[in-house]
């Protein structure tokens, strides 16, 4: 789905749901670093609680909005980038470049998605389209 994905490229900051180990709900805001066709890079410190509960649950989802707009997705995540391509990431991003000078000091993770759905409450009645992959 074009438009959810073209929604996020212009909206990379999300919030990002897992569930800790006690089952209870976790959110918190994430950077979109990367996509490419069904999967979205990430990179986070190595201290974080959310590596903690990604591997042990790798199911997590994703939540982006401005305005009318929303758009929803969620996914497995896995933790198979290779260090090239987290290099080449890093390159590409500037923002991340003011908070870490090495993206070996990082954990990288992608979210393969499977599920997107795209919200517009701007029509009445709303429109919700999802894709199931």
């Amino acid at each position: 789905m074009e438009k959810a994905y073209s929604f996020l490229d212009r909206h990379p900051d999300v919030a990002f749901a897992t569930v800790d180990l006690s089952c209870k709900p976790r959110i918190r805001m994430l950077r979109v670093l990367s996509r490419t066709e069904n999967n979205l890079c990430f990179a986070v410190t190595p201290h974080k609680a959310v590596l903690v509960q990604l591997r042990a649950n790798p199911y997590a989802e994703l939540l982006v909005s401005e305005g009318t707009i929303s758009v929803r997705m969620a996914g497995v995540i896995h933790f198979d980038l290779t260090m090239g391509e987290c290099r080449e990431i890093f390159r590409e991003n500037d923002r991340l470049k003011e908070t870490c000078t090495d993206p070996a000091g990082l954990v990288w993770f992608r979210m393969a998605v499977h599920k997107i759905d795209h919200y517009d409450q701007s029509c009445d009645p709303p429109l919700l389209e999802s894709s199931h992959f």
